[in-house]
Protein backbone atom coordinates (compact mmCIF):
# COMPACT_ATOMS: atom_id res chain seq x y z
CA UNK A 1 0.00 0.00 0.00
CA UNK A 2 2.94 2.29 0.46
CA UNK A 3 4.37 2.29 -2.65
CA UNK A 4 0.77 2.14 -4.79
CA UNK A 5 1.26 5.69 -5.72
CA UNK A 6 4.54 5.08 -7.54
CA UNK A 7 2.16 2.49 -9.62
CA UNK A 8 -0.76 4.26 -10.46
CA UNK A 9 -1.38 7.66 -10.58
CA UNK A 10 -3.61 8.80 -8.08
CA UNK A 11 -6.46 10.21 -9.57
CA UNK A 12 -7.03 6.42 -11.33
CA UNK A 13 -7.99 4.81 -8.18
CA UNK A 14 -11.20 4.23 -7.02
CA UNK A 15 -10.97 0.86 -5.26
CA UNK A 16 -8.27 0.19 -2.77
CA UNK A 17 -8.55 -3.06 -1.56
CA UNK A 18 -6.21 -2.87 1.92
CA UNK A 19 -4.94 -5.38 4.11
CA UNK A 20 -4.36 -5.18 7.90
CA UNK A 21 -0.22 -5.47 7.66
CA UNK A 22 1.45 -2.21 7.99
CA UNK A 23 -1.42 -0.25 8.64
CA UNK A 24 -2.63 2.02 11.62
CA UNK A 25 -5.60 4.03 12.26
CA UNK A 26 -3.95 7.46 12.01
CA UNK A 27 -2.41 6.15 8.34
CA UNK A 28 -4.75 8.55 6.24
CA UNK A 29 -1.84 9.38 3.80
CA UNK A 30 -3.04 6.78 1.16
CA UNK A 31 -6.66 7.83 1.65
CA UNK A 32 -5.57 11.32 0.99
CA UNK A 33 -3.57 10.71 -2.24
CA UNK A 34 -6.47 9.19 -4.39
CA UNK A 35 -8.99 11.95 -4.89
CA UNK A 36 -11.31 9.92 -6.69
CA UNK A 37 -11.57 6.90 -4.16
CA UNK A 38 -15.07 5.29 -4.00
CA UNK A 39 -15.12 2.36 -1.96
CA UNK A 40 -12.36 0.48 0.46
CA UNK A 41 -12.20 -2.82 0.52
CA UNK A 42 -11.22 -5.10 3.63
CA UNK A 43 -11.39 -8.97 3.72
CA UNK A 44 -10.86 -8.68 7.67
CA UNK A 45 -13.60 -8.97 10.51
CA UNK A 46 -11.65 -6.07 12.13
CA UNK A 47 -11.41 -2.54 11.37
CA UNK A 48 -8.42 -0.98 14.01
CA UNK A 49 -5.77 -0.68 10.62
CA UNK A 50 -8.41 2.13 9.25
CA UNK A 51 -9.78 5.60 10.31
CA UNK A 52 -13.37 4.92 10.30
CA UNK A 53 -14.32 8.62 10.91
CA UNK A 54 -11.83 9.77 8.00
CA UNK A 55 -13.40 7.23 5.56
CA UNK A 56 -16.79 8.43 6.94
CA UNK A 57 -16.11 12.09 6.20
CA UNK A 58 -14.31 11.54 2.75
CA UNK A 59 -17.73 9.53 1.97
CA UNK A 60 -15.74 6.61 0.64
CA UNK A 61 -17.87 3.42 1.43
CA UNK A 62 -16.48 0.77 2.95
CA UNK A 63 -16.81 -2.95 2.60
CA UNK A 64 -15.97 -5.65 5.02
CA UNK A 65 -16.94 -9.16 6.65
CA UNK A 66 -17.72 -8.35 10.19
CA UNK A 67 -21.71 -7.50 9.53
CA UNK A 68 -22.12 -10.36 7.25
CA UNK A 69 -23.69 -13.29 7.66
CA UNK A 70 -21.05 -14.69 5.19
CA UNK A 71 -18.28 -15.00 7.26
CA UNK A 72 -20.29 -17.83 9.63
CA UNK A 73 -18.72 -19.96 6.59
CA UNK A 74 -15.36 -18.75 8.17
CA UNK A 75 -14.24 -21.11 10.98
CA UNK A 76 -10.51 -20.54 10.96
CA UNK A 77 -10.88 -18.31 14.11
CA UNK A 78 -12.66 -20.77 15.65
CA UNK A 79 -10.93 -23.53 15.50
CA UNK A 80 -7.34 -21.77 16.26
CA UNK A 81 -9.05 -20.63 19.46
CA UNK A 82 -9.88 -23.98 20.37
CA UNK A 83 -6.30 -25.51 19.45
CA UNK A 84 -4.98 -22.12 21.90
CA UNK A 85 -7.46 -23.27 24.74
CA UNK A 86 -6.26 -27.14 24.30
CA UNK A 87 -2.37 -26.00 24.37
CA UNK A 88 -2.66 -24.02 26.92
CA UNK A 89 -4.43 -26.46 29.34
CA UNK A 90 -1.87 -29.41 28.30
CA UNK A 91 1.24 -27.35 28.19
CA UNK A 92 1.67 -28.38 24.84
CA UNK A 93 4.51 -25.29 23.66
CA UNK A 94 6.40 -25.69 27.07
CA UNK A 95 6.50 -29.02 26.45
CA UNK A 96 8.48 -28.59 22.46
CA UNK A 97 10.93 -26.51 25.22
CA UNK A 98 11.53 -29.42 27.00
CA UNK A 99 12.64 -31.43 24.40
CA UNK A 100 14.52 -29.30 22.27
CA UNK A 101 16.35 -28.50 24.96
CA UNK A 102 17.35 -31.90 25.83
CA UNK A 103 14.78 -33.33 28.41
CA UNK A 104 12.22 -35.61 28.18
CA UNK A 105 10.16 -36.59 31.48
CA UNK A 106 12.40 -35.32 33.99
CA UNK A 107 10.18 -32.12 33.58
CA UNK A 108 7.24 -33.77 34.44
CA UNK A 109 6.03 -31.87 37.65
CA UNK A 110 6.31 -28.70 35.39
CA UNK A 111 4.07 -30.18 32.50
CA UNK A 112 1.57 -31.40 34.51
CA UNK A 113 -2.09 -30.52 34.21
CA UNK A 114 -5.50 -31.39 34.96
CA UNK A 115 -8.49 -32.70 32.28
CA UNK A 116 -10.63 -30.19 30.73
CA UNK A 117 -13.54 -30.73 33.29
CA UNK A 118 -11.41 -29.43 35.69
CA UNK A 119 -12.25 -25.99 34.56
CA UNK A 120 -15.21 -23.38 34.99
CA UNK A 121 -15.44 -21.51 31.24
CA UNK A 122 -16.24 -18.31 30.87
CA UNK A 123 -16.67 -16.99 27.21
CA UNK A 124 -16.73 -13.27 27.05
CA UNK A 125 -18.77 -12.26 24.02
CA UNK A 126 -21.17 -14.55 22.38
CA UNK A 127 -20.77 -13.44 18.36
CA UNK A 128 -19.36 -16.17 15.45
CA UNK A 129 -16.67 -17.22 17.19
CA UNK A 130 -17.83 -16.95 20.83
CA UNK A 131 -20.73 -19.67 19.74
CA UNK A 132 -18.73 -22.17 17.79
CA UNK A 133 -16.12 -22.25 20.90
CA UNK A 134 -19.40 -22.67 23.26
CA UNK A 135 -21.08 -25.59 20.78
CA UNK A 136 -17.67 -27.25 20.69
CA UNK A 137 -17.07 -27.38 24.74
CA UNK A 138 -20.18 -27.71 25.32
CA UNK A 139 -20.12 -31.22 24.14
CA UNK A 140 -17.06 -31.97 26.59
CA UNK A 141 -17.87 -30.62 29.29
CA UNK A 142 -21.34 -28.62 31.40
CA UNK A 143 -19.22 -26.16 33.02
CA UNK A 144 -19.00 -23.61 30.68
CA UNK A 145 -20.99 -20.03 30.76
CA UNK A 146 -21.24 -16.70 28.47
CA UNK A 147 -21.41 -12.73 29.09
CA UNK A 148 -22.51 -11.02 26.19
CA UNK A 149 -24.56 -7.64 27.09
CA UNK A 150 -25.22 -7.27 23.49
CA UNK A 151 -26.83 -10.72 22.95
CA UNK A 152 -30.49 -11.60 23.94
CA UNK A 153 -30.71 -15.43 24.07
CA UNK A 154 -32.78 -18.21 25.69
CA UNK A 155 -29.52 -20.23 26.43
CA UNK A 156 -29.45 -21.06 29.75
CA UNK A 157 -25.59 -20.67 30.20
CA UNK A 158 -25.77 -16.81 30.11
CA UNK A 159 -24.70 -14.66 32.75
CA UNK A 160 -26.68 -11.73 33.07
CA UNK A 161 -24.14 -10.18 35.89
CA UNK A 162 -20.60 -9.44 34.89
CA UNK A 163 -19.19 -9.85 38.51
CA UNK A 164 -20.60 -13.02 39.03
CA UNK A 165 -19.44 -14.14 35.78
CA UNK A 166 -15.82 -13.22 36.11
CA UNK A 167 -15.89 -14.40 40.09
CA UNK A 168 -17.69 -18.06 38.98
CA UNK A 169 -14.96 -19.19 36.08
CA UNK A 170 -11.43 -20.16 36.56
CA UNK A 171 -11.00 -20.24 32.15
CA UNK A 172 -11.37 -17.00 30.93
CA UNK A 173 -11.91 -16.88 26.59
CA UNK A 174 -12.12 -13.32 25.07
CA UNK A 175 -13.36 -13.23 21.83
CA UNK A 176 -15.30 -9.85 21.96
CA UNK A 177 -15.67 -7.40 19.40
CA UNK A 178 -13.39 -4.23 19.96
CA UNK A 179 -15.36 -0.80 20.30
CA UNK A 180 -14.80 2.51 22.93
CA UNK A 181 -16.91 0.18 25.75
CA UNK A 182 -14.61 -3.23 25.63
CA UNK A 183 -11.37 -0.99 25.32
CA UNK A 184 -9.34 -1.73 27.90
CA UNK A 185 -11.78 -3.43 29.60
CA UNK A 186 -10.01 -5.95 31.56
CA UNK A 187 -7.76 -3.97 33.82
CA UNK A 188 -6.62 -4.43 37.77
CA UNK A 189 -10.03 -4.12 38.70
CA UNK A 190 -12.26 -6.89 36.44
CA UNK A 191 -9.20 -9.10 36.29
CA UNK A 192 -8.95 -9.44 40.11
CA UNK A 193 -12.13 -10.67 40.25
CA UNK A 194 -11.19 -14.02 38.56
CA UNK A 195 -10.32 -16.47 41.40
CA UNK A 196 -6.50 -17.31 41.67
CA UNK A 197 -4.34 -18.93 39.55
CA UNK A 198 -7.46 -18.12 37.12
CA UNK A 199 -6.61 -18.63 32.79
CA UNK A 200 -6.85 -16.35 29.75
CA UNK A 201 -7.07 -17.03 26.18
CA UNK A 202 -7.57 -13.97 24.01
CA UNK A 203 -8.49 -14.24 20.40
CA UNK A 204 -10.12 -10.96 20.09
CA UNK A 205 -7.43 -7.75 20.36
CA UNK A 206 -4.80 -6.48 22.35
CA UNK A 207 -6.36 -3.71 23.38
CA UNK A 208 -9.14 -5.09 25.32
CA UNK A 209 -6.94 -6.55 27.94
CA UNK A 210 -5.08 -3.64 30.19
CA UNK A 211 -1.46 -5.29 29.33
CA UNK A 212 0.64 -3.27 32.22
CA UNK A 213 -2.24 -4.59 34.77
CA UNK A 214 -2.24 -8.21 33.33
CA UNK A 215 1.96 -8.54 33.55
CA UNK A 216 1.69 -7.52 37.42
CA UNK A 217 -1.10 -10.23 38.13
CA UNK A 218 1.04 -12.64 36.34
CA UNK A 219 4.11 -11.95 38.04
CA UNK A 220 1.87 -11.93 41.55
CA UNK A 221 0.26 -15.40 40.45
CA UNK A 222 -3.27 -14.15 40.45
CA UNK A 223 -3.08 -15.57 36.79
CA UNK A 224 -1.34 -18.49 36.54
CA UNK A 225 -1.88 -18.84 32.31
CA UNK A 226 -2.20 -16.40 29.52
CA UNK A 227 -2.07 -17.55 26.15
CA UNK A 228 -2.77 -14.90 22.96
CA UNK A 229 -3.16 -14.02 19.14
CA UNK A 230 -2.89 -10.51 19.74
CA UNK A 231 -1.31 -7.35 21.51
CA UNK A 232 -1.98 -4.00 21.75
CA UNK A 233 -1.31 -1.50 19.20
CA UNK A 234 0.45 -4.27 16.69
CA UNK A 235 1.49 -2.16 14.20
CA UNK A 236 4.60 -1.29 16.45
CA UNK A 237 5.29 -4.37 17.34
CA UNK A 238 8.30 -4.61 15.65
CA UNK A 239 10.03 -1.62 16.50
CA UNK A 240 8.88 -1.15 20.10
CA UNK A 241 9.93 -3.83 23.21
CA UNK A 242 6.46 -5.20 24.81
CA UNK A 243 6.32 -6.19 28.43
CA UNK A 244 4.33 -9.29 27.71
CA UNK A 245 6.56 -10.97 25.16
CA UNK A 246 10.30 -10.22 27.75
CA UNK A 247 7.39 -12.11 30.44
CA UNK A 248 6.82 -15.53 27.80
CA UNK A 249 10.79 -15.38 27.22
CA UNK A 250 11.28 -17.38 30.48
CA UNK A 251 7.95 -17.98 31.79
CA UNK A 252 6.26 -21.41 30.42
CA UNK A 253 3.19 -20.48 31.48
CA UNK A 254 2.65 -17.49 28.99
CA UNK A 255 1.57 -18.49 24.82
CA UNK A 256 1.61 -15.46 22.34
CA UNK A 257 1.70 -16.28 18.57
CA UNK A 258 1.54 -13.97 15.78
CA UNK A 259 -1.83 -13.06 14.63
CA UNK A 260 -2.50 -15.81 12.94
CA UNK A 261 -6.25 -17.41 13.93
CA UNK A 262 -7.36 -16.24 10.49
CA UNK A 263 -4.43 -17.18 8.39
CA UNK A 264 -5.29 -20.21 6.42
CA UNK A 265 -5.64 -20.69 2.60
CA UNK A 266 -9.34 -21.37 2.92
CA UNK A 267 -10.22 -18.18 5.31
CA UNK A 268 -8.51 -15.94 2.79
CA UNK A 269 -10.11 -17.35 -0.20
CA UNK A 270 -13.40 -17.21 1.15
CA UNK A 271 -12.80 -13.55 2.43
CA UNK A 272 -11.55 -12.95 -1.35
CA UNK A 273 -14.46 -14.22 -2.90
CA UNK A 274 -16.92 -12.02 -0.78
CA UNK A 275 -14.97 -8.72 -1.39
CA UNK A 276 -14.89 -8.79 -4.63
CA UNK A 277 -18.98 -10.14 -4.88
CA UNK A 278 -19.59 -7.11 -2.82
CA UNK A 279 -17.78 -5.05 -4.95
CA UNK A 280 -19.59 -5.85 -7.81
CA UNK A 281 -22.67 -5.22 -6.43
CA UNK A 282 -21.58 -1.73 -5.46
CA UNK A 283 -20.13 -0.76 -8.99
CA UNK A 284 -23.78 -1.67 -9.88
CA UNK A 285 -25.98 0.29 -7.73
Amino acid sequence: EKNISKILKPDQVEIWICSTKGLNKKNKNIINKFKNLKIIASPSTGLTHLDLQHIKNKKISLIYLNKSSYNKKITSSSEFALALIFSTIRNIAFGRKVVLSNNWRNFENDLRENEIKKYRFGIFGYGRIGKNIFNILKKITNNIVYFDPYKITNINNKVLNLNSFLKNINFLIICSTLNEETKNFFNKKNLKILPKNSFIVNVSRGEIINERDLVKLIKTKHIKKYSTDVLSNENKILIKKRPLIELARNNKNLIITPHIAGLTQESEEKASQYIVKNIKMKLKE
